[in-house]
This record gives structure tokens, sequence and C-alpha cells, in this order.
């Protein structure tokens, strides 16, 4: 017996005691004897469903018996393994081992779900299950694994929300889709935080234009789903035009808080190059104040300096400042994570790094299969991760007041030793 297996060993070029070595001798070992146990479970299933053991006499009345087995084989975590299943005459017994029709272990349809998911070519795919499973998946069969997760997905996507938010972020993020052909649709995502600074994914939608009317539709559909703004007290968003009102006509009691890296996009947008570095570096000084009432005179002097030669980016700035200066109404210790959008915009960039590997999805629901399995495991992530200590209604705290201002998509504008960012690409900001 050693001497076949060294010479196994030889024939795969592994070196005879090594740790490869061990494990290709021991694995098939393993598998063995999973499968006798296996196999042991199965038999007393039988044997309970029968009502006798074996070589006892059969109770009177009883007119099942045994009928011998057939053979199966299912995937595993250790490899495939190929079991007798027993049965009975009259086909009462099914076992608890396995369900029915099942090919492979529930964790292993897990496993090939996160490599997939985590940006994973089917084509790779096939080259790691082979390394790892013993055995290579086709594409089709990677396709039948994620189907497994459609229901799971249609609970998340109409299931109940708890009314427990209290500042919700907006925005959109295009993705390839394929139906007549392929086309970029936007897909709708809010991310929620709880007053304590728990975040999670609320809910997304996809196929529709990123228009005031589809946000609507769907701020709809998550205070149908329960989500009743009870606590909600801030919405950040960027620019687009009647996403504002739209949000306020569902949700009526929060304020509104556009994101200062848009707007400082915006601004930018209308100043000639030879000013650019100058008035911006003096604009980011309103929204690092130590409070509102200093922001608005920070603002005034520097409308008062550049209204002359850039008239209509300091209009752009203006006609919204109200909105760009709500974060300073809230505790000090949250202004870094609620004057910008950059946190769903650190989602977008998730969403674009696991999807990079596919040109297309073939369609609808295979977007949203994969969109939820990142979601999932971000939620998971962030389960016992905070954005900030304490209440958001409690007092402010002497935190610093700087922003690390990095968009998801990790596109900058330098400007000087500041960094004003880019928009992100679900929508270029009015």
């Amino acid at each position: 017996m050693k001497k076949i297996a060294k010479q196994e060993a030889e024939r795969k070029g592994l070196k005879t005691g090594t740790l490869e070595w061990e494990m290709n001798r021991l694995v098939p070992l393993m598998r063995t004897m999973v499968e006798f146990q296996l196999e042991k479970i199965m038999k007393k299933e039988r044997d309970a469903v029968l009502g006798y053991q074996l070589y006892e006499r059969k109770p009177e009345g009883a007119t099942n018996e045994r009928n011998g087995s057939y053979h199966r084989k299912v995937m595993t975590r250790i490899g495939e393994l190929e079991l007798e299943v027993p049965r009975d005459r009259e086909g009462k017994f099914e076992t608890t081992v396995l369900g029915r029709y099942q090919k492979r272990e529930e964790k292993v349809n897990r496993m090939i779900l996160e490599m997939f998911v985590g940006g994973i070519s089917t084509r790779k795919m096939k080259k790691l299950t082979r390394m790892l499973l013993g055995r290579g998946y086709s594409a089709s069969t990677i396709s039948e694994i994620n189907k497994s997760v459609t229901a799971e997905m249609k609970e998340w996507l109409s299931g109940p929300i708890e009314d427990d938010v209290a500042v919700m972020f907006i925005d959109g993020v295009n993705l390839p889709v394929r139906r007549f052909h392929v086309s970029r649709e936007s897909l709708l995502v809010a991310l929620g935080i709880t007053r304590e600074g728990r975040r999670r994914i609320l809910g997304v939608s996809l196929g529709d234009r990123e228009s005031a009317s589809s946000w609507g539709q769907f701020f709809g559909e998550l205070k149908k789903r329960g989500l009743k703004g009870s606590v909600l007290r801030l919405g950040v968003m960027d620019g687009l035009s009647g996403l504002e009102n739209a949000f306020e006509e569902v949700f009526p009691r929060a304020a509104i808080q556009r994101c200062m890296v848009h707007k400082t996009w915006n601004v930018a947008a209308k100043l000639p190059k030879s000013i650019q570095e100058g008035c911006l570096a003096q604009m980011k000084r309103i929204f690092n104040a130590k409070d509102e009432e200093e922001a608005r005179t920070r603002a005034q002097i520097w409308k008062e300096e550049w209204e002359k030669v850039a008239p209509s980016a300091v209009e752009c700035l203006f006609k919204d400042m109200d909105v760009c200066l709500t974060f300073y109404r809230f505790p000090k210790k949250t202004w870094k994570k609620i004057r910008t959008t950059n946190i769903i915009e650190r989602l977008f960039k998730e969403f674009r790094r696991r999807t990079r590997s596919m040109d297309s999805f073939p369609n609808e629901e295979c977007c949203l299969r994969c969109i939820y399995a990142i979601s999932r495991n971000l939620d998971q992530a962030w389960g016992q991760k905070r954005l900030w200590r304490g209440d958001l209604m409690a007092e402010s705290s002497t935190e610093d007041n700087a922003d690390s201002g990095v968009l998801g998509d990790g596109r900058e504008l330098w400007v000087g030793q500041d960094r004003i960012l880019e928009p992100s690409v679900g929508g270029v900001p009015v």
C-alpha cells in the first residue's frame, strides 16, 4: 500500500512525506470515513420508518420492508462522495441527510457564489473548482448555483424595513444590463444609518431612469415596506433635478443635505483654470467652519471676492447654500459622515469592483442577484461597526472637522493640497 502511494506521489511530482503528499493520501481516507458514517445514519433513518431493526422479526401487520439501495454522488467541501442511499419497498422513506435532487452540499454552493460575487470569471471558476473540489464547474452550472439565492433576493427586495433610520444616503449607479441589447441602466440605492451610527442597505431598484418620478416611486416602496420616517432626520443626496422635492414629499419631517463634494465640483466646472485653485481653496473653508454662523460669514466674504470675476460660480453655490450647510445643525461628531455622499460612493466602488469581470449582466434578475449577494456580505461586515459613537441626537462633540473627501470611484481633481472630487457615475448633479 505504501509502495502504491509512493508511486502515485511520484507520478504527480510530489515529494513523499510533505504536507501535499500527506493530504493526497489522507483526503481519500477521510471521504471514505464520511461516506461510511452518512450511509450508517441513512440506514438508521430507514429502520425508524420501517419500525424494526435489521435482522429483527417484522412486526405483525407491517407490510413495508427493505429494498436495497441506489447509487448517488454528491459534492461536498472535502470532494465528491459516492453514497449508497437505502430504499424501502413502498417508497415511504426519504432521508434527511440529502435533499431531493441535491447535487452539492449547501456550503459548496455558497463558496462558488462568493467566488463569483468576488469578481472571479466563470472561466477561472472552472479551474479553481477543479483545484479545490476535484471537479470543474461550467458556466451553466455556476449560473444554476447563483439562481439558488433568487428566493432570498426577492425577500430582501420586498421584505419589511425597521423604522429606525436617522440618516438616509441616496444615489444611483449605472450598470450594464442586457435586455434586447446591452445598455447602462440606473440602479437606485438607499443606504440608511441608525441614530447610533449603524448602517445597512435599505433597498435597490433597477431599470428606472434616475429621474424625480423614479425616485418618488422608489421612496414610496420603501415607505410601504415599513420605513415611515418617524426618526428620519436627514437625507443626503447629490443635486439631481427634482430629487429633493421627491424626497420631501415622502419624508416631509427630514432635512436635506446636498453633498458638498458634488457642489464643489459643480462650482469648479464654472471656473476658468487660471483662478480655480485659489477660488476653490477659499470656498472649502466655508465647509470647515466651527459652526453655521461662521460658515455663512465666510461664504459672504468668498462671494464678495469672487462675484465679479466668476458670477456664475458664485450663483451656483449660493442658490443651494441652505441645503449645503444643513450638516452644521447636527452633532459635530457626525459632520464628516453626513456632509457628503462618500459613504454610498464607496458602496458603488464595491459594486463595480466585484462586477468588473463581467462585460454585462445577461438579464435583470442576474444583476439583482449579484447586487443582493454583495449587499448581504456588506451588511454582515457592517454588523458590529459604527460610524460614530453615541446618539445622533446627542450634544456635539469636539472632534476635528476635516474630511478625507474620497469618492467611491477614486477620481479626484487636485486643487492645491485639497481634494475636490468628481461626481458619481450615477448622474451628474445640477
